[in-house]
This record gives C-alpha cells, structure tokens and sequence, in this order.
C-alpha cells in the first residue's frame, strides 16, 4: 500500500465518521439535501463494485424496479479508494485487527421530489440494503472567540438587532482579512 493511498484513506474514514458522530446530535429539525441518499449494501448485493453504480448490477430486481421508479440518477462509491473486502488492518502493536467494510457505501441521487423520509425507509426495507441515511446540509460558520464578541459588547459588529449591526459573521465565512495588508487611518482636523 502506498503512502498516498493510506493517507487518502485515512482522511476520507476520519471525515466520513466526523460527519456520522454529528448527525446523532443534530436536533430533529435538521435539513437535508433533497435527492440525495448514502445507502450501504449488504455483502452479497451487488455483482460488480464499482467507484460509480448502475442499476444492472444490483441482484434484487424489486429494487432496480424501486429506483427506477423513484427516477434513480447515478450512484457513486463513498469511498472509491477503499479495496472491496479490505478489512483487516495491524495496530501500532502489530496485532491484526478487523476494520468496516466500506466499500459497499454508495451516494444515491434520485428524483428531488419524492420525499426524502418515504425513499430512505423503503429502500431499507429491500433485504440487500444494509443502511440508508439522508445527506444533511452543513453549513459552516466562522464566529471569533473573542469573550467580548460573545457576550455582545461589540455591537456594531453582531448584536441581534436587524439592521443595527454590519453582518461582519456572514462576512467572516467569506474573507478574514490578510496578514499581509497594512491599513493607516490618518484623521486630520
């Protein structure tokens, strides 16, 4: 296995069981994209892995039947650089250990305007459907931790109040400033 592989690897389990941690906590009212399904296979499913999945690989054909219905789109592997039945890893002690299959994760997209909720419990319902979760929508912020930003003392630049402040967080998440600018104010009365 070469460095980049392991490193590519790496990353891509740490983001994907980031992003699955989080979704336990988030509240009830969280939004997801719309035609858009992460769904696991069970082992034996589909005939052929493949970094991208086409309906004629499936073996359960009430599923195939269900997708097209749906109006399937494309389907790609989660993790396209995870070798199928690659599970066994060696600990930093040297001990074998045996790792999650993640070769059988595919990112479904189907027709927007079926429910998301209905799709997901109907596609687990089929018997080589292993998992099926929503996509959220993450939207990152940045908000200083400066303890007098928090508790609203600068109010010029967040204070709640609609229209009374300049939206500097919304500016924030766009541009930060650069170390390389200086800026001289010169007043002269």
């Amino acid at each position: 296995m070469n460095q980049k592989f392991a490193t590519n690897t790496l990353i891509n389990l740490m983001l994907f069981f980031l992003l699955f941690q989080f979704s336990k906590v988030l509240a009830q009212d969280t939004e997801y994209l719309q035609g858009l399904l992460h769904v696991k296979f069970k082992k034996d499913a589909i005939s052929k892995l493949n970094s991208k999945l086409s309906l004629d690989v499936l073996r359960d054909t009430e599923l195939k039947n269900y997708l097209t219905e749906i109006g399937f789109k494309e389907s790609r592997q989660v993790f396209s650089n995870v070798i199928e039945n690659d599970t066994l890893g060696i600990d930093i002690e040297g001990k074998e250990f045996k790792k999650n299959d993640l070769s059988r994760w595919y990112l479904m997209s189907f027709n927007n305007k079926k429910d998301l909720n209905t799709v997901k419990e109907k596609i687990l319902k089929y018997k080589d459907v292993e998992y099926v979760c929503p996509v959220s929508k993450w939207e990152i912020s940045y908000e200083p931790d400066d303890p007098h930003f928090e508790s609203g003392k600068q109010t010029g630049l967040k204070n709640g109040s609609t229209g009374r402040d300049i939206h500097a967080t919304q500016a924030w998440n766009y541009n930060r400033g650069r170390s390389d600018v200086k800026i001289v104010f010169n007043k002269i009365f």
